[in-house]
């Protein structure tokens, strides 16, 4: 390991300089002396940080660095946060998370926020199967932390503070950073 900064170059007249890869991904840094500082990444991922396609650098002598995607097994983060005011069916949301990915993509995936079971008409149960027969082919990790609160949702309190937050002109994501705070109080008030 030998740690550089780009501005050792600036007074060398180099075209290109490769670097050594530490597992992660690919980039290319213009020096101020019209070179490249090429960071190759690795091409195959070894550890779970190691996330995203993997990418190599072919050089062409005289011309910028391009990236070409490879076709191997790399590692991709999933994270969705569940939100039962979107009216989204969660499954159906992870579903089409999983259709997207690459075909040698292994899946960390995280869900987390909060579910309406009762208008979804499935329990947290239910939708835990649906997410493993989902992933189970396709993960490394699965962390599930989300909650059913519809409860919560059904509950006076909270539809007069829905109905007060709605009155107030704050953007929507205010809008949603307040309803999770009411929420998470109501959780931690009836537990």
């Amino acid at each position: 390991y030998m740690p550089v900064k780009l501005s050792y170059f600036k007074d060398i007249k180099v075209d290109y300089v490769l670097a050594g890869h530490f597992h992660s991904s690919f980039d290319v840094w213009r020096l101020e002396n019209g070179g490249y500082f090429v960071y190759p990444g690795s091409p195959i991922s070894i550890t779970k940080r190691e996330k995203g396609q993997r990418k190599v650098n072919i050089f062409e002598v005289g011309r910028p660095p391009q990236e070409y995607l490879l076709e191997t097994p790399h590692f991709e983060e999933i994270i969705i946060d569940l939100d039962p005011f979107k009216g989204q069916d969660p499954v159906e949301i992870i579903e089409k998370e999983f259709n997207r990915l690459h075909k040698e993509a292994t899946v960390i995936l995280s869900v987390k926020g909060f579910i309406n079971g009762k208008a979804l008409g499935m329990s947290e149960t239910e939708i835990m199967g649906k997410i493993e027969e989902i992933a189970s082919e396709r993960c490394a990790e699965r962390h599930c932390e989300f909650r059913d609160i519809h409860a919560i949702i059904e509950d006076d309190l909270f539809k007069s503070f829905l109905r007060k937050l709605e009155q107030k002109e704050y953007d929507e994501e205010k809008k949603r950073q307040m309803r999770e705070i009411a929420i998470r109080a109501m959780m931690q008030a009836v537990s």
